[in-house]
């Protein structure tokens, strides 16, 4: 678009001194032609730029101007920076730096107070992953993986259309033949990934669907448990401060909404004689099994 070229002239007329019409032309890929229209539209628009003839002439901008570089406040500015920089951590691009000096100029105390570190154990795969669907994406090709679910290990073929971070751990958006339907995919049990040669014409995703992605796990279990007091900094840290009460004899009562059963029996084990569950009944009871059978081994 030419406002992004006029602006792209701009920035590249702020960090050279000088450079001349068939630089712009070949950066731009564009006519040196259409390059002079550029100047004389920024020239018109109040912006000094001079242009010398000759061997050592070239296109500068007058010394001492500055334009305007508030089209972002500077918190707006800064939370653009955050964002990139946590992409990158799990997914490094080249044109980084690039988009940072652009931000930058202009604006060069902008500190980066909030840091953001997307990655994992896997990251270094998880990027691989992001790479290849992004690729896939663009090209319309199908993958296909080999995917750990709880049931089964099976090999899935699929249409992608998103990665998504959600819930503390990125997501494949993608749309099942098998199933005739979308379907969210965990990167970390997805391994062995390739592209395959087959294409696909894109469907439309529906934004509605999309807005309510909590909704693809709806709660099915609701833990009532009282905790031990030495283990409430594990509360506060997982689940947050208003995510229990203190009771008059010091233990902590909790109630949450829970969508896998073996995910939160788990996480109540973990906490070994600090808990008591108070529902649900099958909890308890499974709870009383693994209590028994430890019992047995043990004697």
């Amino acid at each position: 678009m030419k406002i992004d070229r006029l602006m792209g002239i701009l920035l590249i007329l702020s960090r050279i001194d000088k450079v001349t019409a068939p630089y712009l032309a070949e950066y731009f890929e564009v006519s040196k032609r259409t390059i002079n229209r550029d100047i004389e539209t920024l020239c018109m628009a109040g912006v000094p730029i001079i242009t010398q003839q000759g061997s050592n002439g070239g296109i500068s901008i007058q010394e001492g101007y500055k334009y305007d570089t508030t089209i972002f406040s500077k918190e707006e500015m800064t939370k653009i920076i955050t964002g990139l920089n946590a992409l990158d951590s799990v997914e490094s691009s080249t044109d980084k730096n690039t988009i940072l000096e652009k931000l930058h100029h202009g604006n060069s105390d902008i500190n980066n107070i909030i840091e953001i570190e997307l990655g994992s154990f896997y990251k270094e795969t998880v990027s691989e992953k992001i790479r290849q669907i992004k690729d896939a994406v663009k090209t319309s090709k199908k993958i296909s993986f080999q995917y750990f679910s709880k049931s089964r290990k099976s090999i899935k073929t699929v249409e992608p259309y998103r990665v998504v971070y959600k819930w503390q751990s990125w997501y494949l958006y993608a749309f099942s033949n098998e199933n005739n339907d979308f379907r969210w995919y965990k990167l970390n049990r997805l391994w062995g990934l390739v592209i395959t040669s087959e294409h696909f014409e894109a469907k439309s995703i529906d934004e509605k669907v999309m807005e309510k992605i909590n909704d693809i796990f709806p709660s099915n279990y609701i833990l009532k448990a009282l905790f031990d007091k030495s283990v409430e900094y594990i509360l506060v840290e997982t689940y947050g401060n208003q995510s229990y009460t203190e009771r008059d004899d010091g233990w902590l009562y909790f109630e949450r909404d829970f969508t896998n059963f073996e995910f939160m029996l788990s996480w109540v084990l973990s906490f070994g004689d600090k808990v008591i569950v108070n529902e649900p009944i099958c909890m308890i009871e499974r709870i009383k099994e693994i209590a028994e059978f430890h019992r047995n081994q043990y004697e």
